[in-house]
């Protein structure tokens, strides 16, 4: 009996020493693996979150789930994808159980279900995730899966923004643009929206520079709306591209410049911009040497914008080009927009679709969602969380 209980004894004592010293072992996989990540070799990065997500590392599994929803490295799988944020979720990881929320909110690998997307964001949320806590906040502004409470949307907007997150700091100072949950301010709207733009936030750098431009808010100052919006379109921000243009081809700001204007339009509508691609068939169409193909090209590509006014002027656009158009010139202009939006449009699709986001073996961070709200700027629950 003591031969026993000195052998428990001992055994009891190995334990922990055998967990500690697993410890350092999977610390250096999951870097490891988090490394493969990055460079690209998914089916090494795959193999170790795998390998650690068996064995119940929560942001393995998280990372594992994101690289089934994203297709890196495995085949598309949102079922799987769910089933591994699930599992961290139930750990109490809270980058899992934001996923998960934001899967039962798109209904990928699960039914939708507004009100169990509302539970997992919840969780998050009460953890201090200032992601979590801007996809609660949009759940309550639009009466999702809970009772629509602007208030209560912009209390969660707000933990979120006073950890300096960058979206919901925006989103904040859209509401009190607004006056919506808070009554309207434009002193906290600018401050908000300065906080995001300093963290560089294109949408919220656009705003402020437009700002600048109107004198709303702030003093008018054209050559600091100039400088504003540059630094948005500098990040490929398709808005402040065109806006940047416009600038140049009126010279506020800068010196007027056909060229640098032209460039900037030009960007912007490859980058998507209705207006940019309007703006390119009108200007094709009043030039000196009119270009009535390509300007039946642009205008046809401005009509299918989601905002009306753009659609409608492109419309008209198109008629009255195209009452002057042969029929061969008619078919060389749709050959031209399908071109063009084969090589533009889809790629900017794909490049604009929200991405996953993996987590670093380091301290984790915040990120700033990939995708914007059902109004202008504000936070929608479709991104996903991690710290990469």
């Amino acid at each position: 009996m003591r031969v026993a209980t000195i052998l428990l004894i001992g055994l009891a004592a190995l334990v922990p020493a055998a967990i500690a010293s697993a410890q350092p072992a999977l610390a250096q996989t999951y870097s490891s693996a988090v490394a493969a990540y990055e460079r690209g070799d998914y089916a090494a990065a795959y193999r170790g979150y795998r390998r650690l997500a068996e064995r119940g590392h929560a942001r393995a599994q998280v990372n594992l789930g994101n690289m089934y929803r994203e297709a890196k490295g495995v085949p598309l799988n949102d079922a799987e994808a769910v089933r591994w944020y699930r599992r961290a979720a139930e750990q109490g990881d809270a980058i899992g159980q934001a996923n998960l929320g934001t899967m039962y909110w798109l209904g990928r690998g699960v039914p939708r279900n507004d009100a169990e997307a509302v539970r997992w964001f919840r969780r998050a949320a009460e953890q201090g995730s200032a992601l979590a806590q801007a996809k609660l906040g949009n759940m309550y502004l639009y009466g999702r899966g809970v009772q629509r409470d602007d208030a209560e949307g912009v209390r969660w907007y707000r933990r979120a923004a006073e950890q300096r997150y960058a979206k919901a700091q925006y989103t904040l100072g859209l509401l009190y643009a607004k006056g919506r949950g808070v009554p309207r301010d434009d002193t906290e709207a600018v401050r908000w929206t300065r906080r995001a733009a300093e963290r560089g936030l294109a949408e919220a750098q656009q705003d402020l520079g437009i700002r600048y431009a109107n004198g709303r808010g702030v003093p008018q100052d054209a050559a600091e709306a100039v400088r504003w919006i540059r630094r948005a379109a500098r990040q490929g921000y398709a808005k402040a591209q065109y806006s940047l243009g416009l600038m140049y081809a009126s010279g506020r700001g800068v010196p007027r410049d056909s060229g640098e204007a032209a460039r900037w339009v030009i960007r912007a509508a490859k980058g998507g911009s209705p207006k940019a691609l309007f703006y390119l068939g009108f200007y094709s169409e009043k030039r000196k040497k009119p270009n009535l193909v390509q300007a039946y090209a642009f205008y046809s590509l401005a009509a299918s914008a989601p905002d009306a006014k753009v659609r409608s002027k492109a419309a008209a656009g198109m008629r009255r080009v195209g009452q002057r158009m042969t029929p061969g010139a008619m078919t060389r202009a749709r050959r031209l927009a399908l071109a063009w939006r084969t090589k533009n449009l889809k790629a900017r699709s794909a490049a604009a679709r929200p991405r996953m986001q993996l987590s670093r073996p380091a301290p984790q961070r915040q990120p700033v969602s990939s995708a914007p709200g059902r109004e202008e700027g504000e936070d929608a629950p479709e991104s996903f969380g991690g710290d990469r």
